[in-house]
């Protein structure tokens, strides 16, 4: 599977390329309390060698009060 950010509808810039993830297994790729920035104009995309064969979960802050 794959994990990448296209920035601006025009850059691709990838999280994690070509990762094998087995069979009834999981992977995080961003632990810690580590983040990714995006712009409202990057979109997250996630490609898988087959339709259905992974479910992806997605945590988003869409703004942060001062």
């Amino acid at each position: 599977m794959s994990v990448f950010v296209s920035v601006g509808g025009s850059t691709t810039r990838y999280i994690v390329k070509d990762l094998s993830v087995p069979p009834a297994s999981s992977v995080e790729l961003v632990q810690g309390g580590a983040k990714f920035v995006m712009e409202s104009s990057d979109v997250l995309k996630v490609q898988s060698s087959a339709a259905n064969s992974a479910d992806v979960y997605v945590s988003v802050v869409d703004s942060i009060s001062t």
